[in-house]
């Protein structure tokens, strides 16, 4: 078995963007992101859809910016692992979706279909349920019917819903 473990986070620093999510959530973290441990190499890598694309640094960078609020540990097959790298890894690069997040956190605006862009942007939470669509074939946008309108506490939910333990740091 490997895994990838899910972190829900929020910066150290006040920043508007995280804080209105925060508020309009009812939460105390704004973001969602995945490590994977790279054992040859000593550390752990994250994946994460921030700073207006998708990208990879290493744990312990993020760590000095963001506070870790909450955990979800994922364990997978080997090919469940294998899909989801595969997956994490071909999106980097690719955009963040701005819109997308004013839409998740706002329901006029998905009703309007504001911010649904499938695989071309992601915000935060919809990259991690995306991943996890990708390893477990199973679905993962929840009452949301689109995985590019999960917010972090939706999908906070679905994890739990489908029985992924998610725990308090």
């Amino acid at each position: 078995m490997r895994t990838v473990t899910l972190y829900f986070t929020k910066p150290r620093k006040w920043k508007l963007f995280s804080a209105l999510i925060s508020w309009r959530l009812g939460t105390v973290y704004s973001h969602v992101m995945g490590t994977v441990e790279e054992p040859e190499f000593n550390f752990s890598r994250v994946y994460q859809a921030s700073r207006g694309d998708i990208n990879t640094i290493k744990f312990s960078n993020f760590f000095a910016k963001c506070k870790l609020i909450k955990k979800c540990v994922v364990e997978m097959t080997e090919d469940q692992y294998k899909r989801a790298i595969v997956f994490l890894e071909e999106q980097t690069g690719k955009g963040y979706g701005e819109w997308t997040a004013l839409a998740a956190t706002f329901k006029l605006l998905r009703k309007l279909g504001i911010g649904r862009n499938g695989d071309s942007e992601y915000i935060c939470s919809e990259y991690m349920a995306r991943m996890m669509e990708v390893a477990f074939h199973e679905d993962f946008s929840g009452q949301r019917k689109h995985t590019d309108y999960v917010d972090p506490l939706e999908f906070e939910r679905i994890l739990k819903e489908k029985g992924f333990k998610v725990i308090e740091i």
